[in-house]
């Protein structure tokens, strides 16, 4: 039997699973905002806010950074 290669965190199914590879999503606030981060173990994006402007590509909404630096991604 052939092994596929091992799941990243990123592709692993849990609470931080964002459904983007390379992202990794805390759950949605209040108002549907997502604190995203890029993967550190796959490493497919440069920094949190390029992880961050690739999952509102794909899923809609903006991302930006807040006053502390983190990336945060808005359904609207």
């Amino acid at each position: 039997m052939k092994r596929g290669r091992a799941r990243c965190e990123c592709e692993k199914p849990g609470a931080v699973r964002s459904g983007v590879l390379g992202i990794i999503a805390g759950g949605p606030d209040e108002k549907g905002r997502r604190y995203v981060e890029r993967c550190d173990l796959c490493l497919r994006f440069k920094t949190d806010n390029d992880g961050g402007s690739e999952y509102a590509r794909i899923m809609g909404g903006s991302s930006g950074l807040d006053a502390e630096g983190r990336a945060v991604w808005s359904p609207k």
